[in-house]
């Protein structure tokens, strides 16, 4: 998903958890401190090229919940097949996936401009009710991804990750998520109802 700002954007990951279009990611990703919210949000789904034009729908404004909901306008696609809002999949030592879209521009899209998802794999290294500590490669860019545990459900929104000191550029080894239940409370009742929840 492309935030435009002014002259600037931000790039990042969400996914759709409604037919309607109803699509959670990172707070930060679409609603910056400073410059407030964007002029336009752009997303464009994995496989495809062409940028949806969307809507932000609801923040969270609660500290630590990293989370916002948008709505892509006439949407006719692909969503998340399990969403665990009980958060029983999420087990220390559980292996785990994340999939989004790290570095932005510079690897998601191949040289026919389409976009393509990567995967990073490992395991829940620490979970509590408030965060989900995942163990495994991410990067900048990947903010808003969900979490998969092994079962493919949705277990977490990601958010961060812990640099590494020195200058490295590799990817992180830690990375942190918001449980995927934290995000209910941010859902309108539409897309409550769609969702049985």
């Amino acid at each position: 998903m492309i935030a435009r700002y002014g002259s600037d954007s931000v790039m990042g990951s969400g996914f759709v958890i409604t037919r309607s279009g109803y699509l959670l990611t990172s707070g930060h990703v679409v609603q910056d401190p400073v410059r407030g919210r964007p002029r336009a949000i752009e997303v464009v789904m994995a496989d495809t090229r062409a940028p949806l034009a969307t809507d932000l729908v609801a923040t969270s404004d609660v500290q630590g919940q990293d989370i916002a909901v948008l709505k892509i306008r006439n949407y006719h696609g692909a969503v998340v097949r399990a969403i665990d809002w009980t958060g029983r999949g999420v087990r220390q030592g559980a292996p785990a996936a994340l999939i989004g879209f790290p570095r932005g521009t510079q690897l998601a899209f191949d040289p026919n401009g389409v976009v393509r998802t990567t995967m990073f794999a490992g395991v829940i290294a620490k979970a509590t009710s408030e965060w989900i500590q995942f163990a495994g490669s991410t990067d900048a860019g990947s903010s808003g991804s969900p979490v998969f545990d092994a079962a493919g459900a949705v277990i977490g929104v990601h958010y961060g990750a812990y640099a590494p000191s020195g200058g490295e550029t590799a990817a992180v080894a830690l990375g942190f998520a918001i449980p995927i239940g934290r995000a209910r409370r941010w859902l309108p009742p539409d897309a409550r109802a769609q969702l049985g929840i």
